[in-house]
């Protein structure tokens, strides 16, 4: 493959005249912006390749514009572009001889697969190897294609491990919270409350009972005496009764006279009767509030309120479900980031195949193949 040997621009964009001896090796051109870099490198390639120049191509337009490549064969490119706009290329012979630069004679030192040059120096390192690759006519179809497949996947698993990485953010504070402890602290102190309420209860609910038995005999005892006491007023009662009617067939006898002394007697002892009755006050009912030596039971104190150390746990409740969310969260955050890992490692995989092709052509040394991609050494 012929190379270039020399190179030289005049008058064409920023440059007023310019040449390079190359000699067939490789060449870093310096220099600063618009200082005409690009211009050198590329103007003549891209009028060989077919580009049209634009409207102001040349430097000083009272000047024809010229430019030149001549090639390690010994062959030369040239072209010319007048002020009024005309150009004209020219492939000179090995031998001298002259001619028109056709497609067919340029397509031999510039194939199809040649790159842009402006598109290679502007194209970050990994870009770099695909420009490389095609230039050089390395079949890299498959391996792209999969890249192709494979990017798409990589960006979703990325936005996968960027959401399950925001959720997993918000929750993580939980995992070193020490909630699990301090809610059944909490909850041993409220079954502590419950349970000493439930045993005074259960304490005051026996005293009660102590004293329920108690009133309930005394009641008894009471009701005995009251039941005795109207028994003697019947009997009272009856015993009057029996008086009246005995005084009453006295007198209904002939001998009346003769018991005269007999129904006095009768007679007073019914008044008598009924002087005591009247002095008992009758019957008498039982009034469980009158009677004396009855005790009170004792009341039942209210529930403990547990309001705020049910507070205390809900929140805690809550904290422990958070840490529940954030090994989950964890779990898939570490998940989706082992997923992409393992996309860009076969994406990696992939890439390292096409260094290799690369590679087993022997390119310049200035250039070198890395994982990163397309560098040259030595360059400032």
């Amino acid at each position: 493959m012929a190379k270039i040997n020399k190179a030289f621009v005049k008058n064409i964009k920023n440059i007023d005249e310019f040449e390079a001896d190359l000699r067939g090796a490789t060449a870093y051109i310096i220099g600063g912006n618009t200082k005409g870099k690009t211009t050198f490198c590329s103007f003549l390639i891209n009028r060989l390749m077919g580009d049209k120049p634009d409207a102001d191509v040349l430097k000083d337009k009272a000047k024809n514009g010229e430019a030149s490549i001549k090639m390690s064969d010994g062959a030369e490119f040239r072209y010319t572009i007048s002020p009024s706009g005309s150009e004209k290329i020219v492939y000179v012979y090995p031998n001298g001889n002259e001619v028109r630069a056709t497609k067919e004679i340029i397509n031999k030192y510039l194939p199809n697969k040649f790159f842009d040059i402006n598109k290679f120096v502007t194209a970050t390192p990994k870009e770099k190897i695909y420009i490389l690759t095609k230039a050089l006519g390395i079949d890299i179809t498959e391996e792209q294609k999969r890249i192709n497949d494979l990017i798409p996947v990589r960006e979703e698993r990325y936005r996968q491990k960027k959401a399950k990485q925001s959720l997993y953010e918000e929750f993580k504070e939980y995992l070193i919270m020490p909630i699990s402890s301090s809610i059944e602290e909490l909850k041993a102190k409220k079954r502590g409350i419950i349970e000493s309420y439930q045993k005074t209860v259960e304490e005051i609910n026996k005293i009660n009972k102590e004293i329920e038995d108690r009133n309930k005999k005394r009641i008894e005892e009471e009701k005995a005496k009251i039941d005795e006491y109207n028994e003697n007023i019947k009997k009272i009662e009856q015993d009057i009764e029996n008086l009246r009617n005995i005084y009453a067939n006295i007198q209904k006898l002939h001998c009346k006279d003769d018991l005269i002394v007999v129904a006095d007697v009768i007679k007073n002892k019914g008044i008598e009767l009924k002087e005591l009755l009247n002095k008992t006050g009758g019957y008498k009912t039982l009034k469980i509030e009158e009677i004396e030596g009855l005790e009170k039971q004792k009341e039942i104190p209210p529930m403990p309120n547990l309001t705020e150390i049910d507070a205390q746990i809900s929140a805690f409740e809550d904290k422990l479900e958070n840490r529940r969310k954030a090994e989950m969260y964890k779990k898939e955050f570490d998940e989706s980031v082992l997923a992409y890992e393992d996309i860009c490692k076969e994406i990696e995989v992939l890439e390292n195949k096409i260094k290799e092709k690369l590679q087993a052509v022997k390119l310049p040394s200035e250039i070198k193949i890395t994982n990163e991609g397309v560098f040259f050494k030595n360059l400032p």
